[in-house]
């Protein structure tokens, strides 16, 4: 306890203190009586000197904890002591139910609540925070009719002017040695959280990781040497930053979502500064409550870089991925998961299968993955052998090596592709026989040449992706299943507009005010017409819905546009086509409620009645749902 200093106002307080210290086996900084005029430059003096924390009494504990900002042990005078007091109090006054007042600071007192029944006497207390109030506090015990005051030497000063008898609140060793028991404990506390935080520090500061720590409020409070490094930031640009704007790539509601607990853990891959990072992002959790979270951002060892002159060639020849995450602009909490689990695929050499329909963003994730990844600055090569001959397709995918025969010499794209990213489109036109040597070029890093099986040595990351699921044709036996099980394993599913809905309200925001801007034609979309936007199927996605867009734009009569004209331009736009007898071709507006309509219609030959019985609503309900979806009943005509 070399750390610790004992200040009191009275020399007998200073042998009390003294003889206890000795009686604990204990060694103190400084022990010593100072005036209270002198008590916080005394403190100061103590606190220069290494002390960090401090026993004190009453107002000088109290001047002491308003002007220096080490931890204060007061000395709280015990039941016992105040017991003491009042006992000799009642011998002096020698009557039944004495009034005895009692002033002080509030930090001076244990708890009196029942001291009147257990003493038998009427205890007015008069707490006080400056010392200049006990004359005010005097006078309200003399207008209480208290018959003898307890308190400092002020108070016993004061009391006498007025008349009225007075004791001196003097403590003993009980309550110096539980403000010394106090002190030890908080002492011990301390030096286990040194020692803590010396361990810590070291662990953050010699760290090869990159490391910051958040608080409740994702405000950064640490951040070590290494994550200034990755950042190119000084620490005081760093700390007291939201995590939000020093990572800006980082998904926050995840972080969040971490800092409330409803997620155990993040993680994530970012790139920053031209580095691969993997982020991992964990809550400090005391007991049930979480008081901030710990981010560890990781080094992915990069490529070697190519040399300049393959690099010139690279972009020469267009083998560039130009598209990022940041680009994907559909928000919903399914494509946020989407996002997070195709940067984690980044990180891997193995191939990725990216399942999703005609429109959605598959060559945007493919590219995006290949920019997260440290394959970023190696070629990135995109092909689609749907309509090619098997030759066709092992050519380009795998070259040849005919020179020798007269033939020019062609590489293929993995071979192209070495050290970087190959994407294959719908990977299942490919010929049973292009899927085997694919499977060896993935499986043992090879590339087979020609039929002979002359072979390289192959780094190259495949992604492929399909609009039907591969598992099928395995069973088929349209699918190799080797080849299907090496690229499963890491292969997510991109979500069709119609299961997001909220991603339809904001790629209509997006390409309306596009397009209104490029061609400066601006609309108004009315409440109606923007439900049957979002209400629409749009089977061909984001192709589909921007391509509407840029027409609705260009066409709409005037500047606000209504759901009849989008239900017109739907319906002239994408029709459903129905063969009748041959020849015969109708045409109706394609939402799913206009096809039933249509069906029930065509079911019963035109029999209104019957159609509205079935659908179980009235006749006049189903006029209004055939006007609302463009259904014509050819049977009326």
């Amino acid at each position: 306890m070399k750390n610790i200093a004992f200040i009191v106002p009275r020399d007998e307080m200073l042998l009390q203190a003294a003889e206890v210290i000795k009686e604990e086996g204990l060694e103190v900084h400084t022990l010593k009586v100072v005036k209270t005029a002198d008590v916080v430059s005394e403190a100061r003096k103590v606190i220069a000197d290494g002390v960090d924390l401090i026993v004190a009494r009453g107002m000088q504990a109290s001047l002491i904890k308003s002007y220096t900002n080490v931890p204060v042990v007061e000395i709280c005078l015990t039941s016992q002591e105040i017991g003491r007091l009042i006992v000799r109090a009642k011998k002096i006054l020698q009557k039944a139910k004495p009034r005895i007042g009692i002033i002080g600071f509030p930090n001076m007192f244990c708890d009196m609540t029942y001291f009147n029944d257990i003493f038998d006497i009427e205890l007015h207390r008069y707490l006080i925070k400056e010392s200049d109030e006990t004359q005010e506090a005097v006078n309200k015990a003399l207008a209480d009719k208290v018959e003898l005051l307890i308190g400092g030497e002020m108070t016993v000063v004061t009391a006498n002017i007025v008349g009225i008898p007075a004791l001196f609140l003097e403590s003993t060793k009980d309550s110096i040695r539980q403000a010394t028991q106090i002190a030890k404990n908080m002492n011990y506390a301390r030096e286990i959280e040194k020692k803590h935080n010396a361990h810590m520090e070291a662990l953050v500061g010699y760290s090869f990781s990159g490391i910051l720590k958040l608080n409740q409020s994702g405000v950064i409070i640490v951040a070590n040497h290494m994550m200034q490094e990755i950042l190119g930031k000084r620490c005081e640009d760093i700390i007291g930053k939201h995590i939000g704007d020093v990572l800006d790539e980082i998904d926050f509601e995840s972080i969040e979502s971490v800092l409330s607990a409803k997620k155990e853990s993040y993680s994530s891959f970012l790139r920053i500064n031209n580095m691969a990072l993997i982020i991992m992002a964990v809550p400090i959790q005391v007991d049930d409550e979480v008081e901030g979270a710990i981010i560890s951002c990781h080094k992915v060892q990069k490529l070697e870089q190519m040399e300049s002159q393959a690099l010139r060639e690279m972009y020469l020849h267009g083998y560039v991925a130009q598209s990022n995450f940041t680009q994907i602009l559909r928000k919903s909490k399914e494509m946020k998961e989407i996002i997070e689990l195709a940067k984690l695929f980044a990180q891997t050499k193995n191939p990725v299968l990216i399942y999703g329909e005609v429109g959605t963003e598959k060559e945007l994730f493919a590219q995006s993955i290949h920019n997260n990844s440290v394959r970023k600055n190696a070629p990135f090569i995109s092909i689609n052998c749907n309509g090619m001959s098997e030759e066709m397709q092992t050519t380009v995918l795998f070259g040849n090596n005919y020179a020798d025969n007269g033939i020019e010499k062609q590489k293929g794209a993995l071979e192209i592709g070495n050290y970087g990213t190959v994407l294959i489109h719908e990977i299942e036109q490919l010929t049973m026989h292009c899927q085997y040597r694919l499977f060896k070029a993935i499986k043992y890093k090879t590339l087979i040449q020609n039929d002979i099986e002359k072979t390289m040595t192959l780094d190259v990351k495949v992604v492929a992706t399909s609009r039907r699921n591969l598992s099928v044709l395995v069973k088929k036996g349209l699918f190799r299943e080797d080849l299907y099980y090496a690229l499963n394993a890491l292969s997510f599913e991109i979500p069709p507009l119609r299961k997001t809905q909220e991603d339809i309200e904001i790629l209509l925001n997006e390409y309306t005010k596009a397009y209104a801007a490029q061609y400066e034609r601006y609309i108004v979309l009315t409440t109606g017409a923007k439900k049957m936007i979002y209400e629409y199927q749009w089977e061909g996605n984001l192709i589909q819905l921007e391509s509407f867009c840029e027409r609705m734009v260009l066409t709409a009569p005037r500047r606000t546009v209504d759901e009849n004209f989008v239900r017109y331009l739907l319906g002239q736009l994408y029709p459903i086509i129905r063969q009748v007898n041959d020849e015969e071709k109708v045409v109706v507006y394609k939402a799913p409620e206009g096809a039933i309509i249509a069906e029930l219609l065509e079911k019963h030959k035109g029999n209104r009645e019957l159609v509205a019985q079935e659908l179980n609503i009235s006749k006049t309900t189903l006029w209004r749902h055939m006007k609302k979806y463009g259904v014509s009943n050819k049977y009326d005509i």
